[in-house]
């Protein structure tokens, strides 16, 4: 369930973009800020710095975001999103013959993948637990993706205790 707080709720995008062009447009802009923040850090990050490095104007920006804590929550989002996806990639549910350990270790390369080559990711990481509505939305994905690996790992030993297969995903996920 997504948080609906007004803190978060100032940080959604003003508009959802439809067309390719803007859709490439957004993806700009936090490419744009990713590489910010690898470059620079949070404490430097801000709008003009962002537009000016997916060459548009801070107008352009703000078209699609209020300020430069919804960019980086969008960042965070799209990085969680592609997380959970490389996570359900190789849920069994999707069928294959791989066991237990080859689950657990194609999840595990799928996602160390997504850390590979992703600018700005580790101050991302390190900022969730800081800024509040990240914690909210770190949290939320990590509520996801226990429940996905638990789903995972009863399909694997369907006779297990819930709460020993709930345990087994928090750790794992």
């Amino acid at each position: 369930k997504a948080d609906t707080s007004p803190a978060v709720a100032e940080l959604k995008p003003r508009r959802k973009p439809a067309q390719d062009r803007a859709k490439q447009t957004v993806d700009l802009v936090l490419q744009a800020a990713a590489s910010e923040i690898e470059r620079s850090g949070l404490d430097k990050l801000t709008t003009k710095r962002i537009a000016a490095a997916a060459g548009l104007s801070v107008g352009g920006l703000y078209e699609y975001f209020p300020n430069k804590e919804a960019v980086v929550y969008a960042l965070a989002d799209q990085w969680l999103t592609r997380v959970r996806g490389a996570i359900d990639e190789v849920h069994p549910r999707h069928g294959g013959t791989r066991d237990v350990f080859a689950y657990l270790n194609d999840q595990f390369l799928l996602v160390a993948k997504l850390y590979e080559g992703s600018p700005g990711l580790g101050a991302l990481i390190q900022m969730m637990s800081a800024m509040p509505s990240l914690n909210a939305l770190a949290s939320e994905n990590d509520e996801l993706v226990t429940v996905n690996v638990a789903s995972a790992l009863s399909h694997y030993a369907p006779n297990a205790d819930a709460a020993r297969v709930s345990a087994a995903s928090r750790c794992i996920g």
